[in-house]
């Protein structure tokens, strides 16, 4: 059911402006104040960085009571970009074609693990700032942790920012890692 092979993506990314060129980031997550909002708001402004010079777009696929935060940042993050960067779908009832439709995954616990069925890399978030790609070399860490982390609450961006610039450089590291 987790495949992209049984999913027809056209509807979600024709109805979601998905167009040829660009590297899409997608989360599946609750839109929650609690473990979940500071790691959806330091990826909207990473990709507001990225996206000044990588056709980088982030789809965030969820509701909750950290939806309209997410949604006056996207607006200013797509002003400031001169285009729709930043998309948040709301709550779908079946999320795979956002999942088959992924250029990466962003994530944490089930949703991490739900995008590699799909085939997807996976950034792997948390608190605290922390984010790192799930790769050969970080893989036994989430086997020990699991598919989370708390970071030394730092404020920047800079590791989600290095692994995303790395998979949109490179095509062929993101098929490798979904692989």
């Amino acid at each position: 059911a987790d495949s992209p092979d049984v999913i027809d993506t056209r509807d979600f990314r024709e109805r979601f402006g998905f167009a040829s060129g660009d590297f899409n980031v997608v989360t599946v997550s609750r839109l929650a104040n609690y473990m979940k909002a500071e790691s959806l708001l330091r990826t909207v402004s990473v990709v507001g960085e990225l996206g000044r010079t990588l056709p980088i777009r982030f789809i965030i696929v969820g509701d909750g009571e950290a939806r309209p935060a997410l949604e006056a940042m996207a607006e200013k993050t797509n002003a400031s970009l001169g285009r729709r960067a930043i998309v948040l779908t709301g709550e779908l009832v079946d999320p795979r074609a956002a999942y088959a439709s992924a250029d990466a995954v962003i994530g944490m616990g089930g949703s991490a693990l739900r995008g590699m069925a799909f085939g997807k890399p996976v950034i792997v978030v948390g608190e605290g700032g922390f984010s790192r790609l799930l790769e050969p070399t970080s893989a036994a860490y989430f086997t020990y942790k699991g598919l989370y982390g708390i970071g030394s609450k730092v404020e920047h961006n800079n590791d989600m920012s290095a692994d995303l610039r790395r998979l949109v450089e490179s095509p062929r590291l993101a098929l490798e890692l979904g692989q």
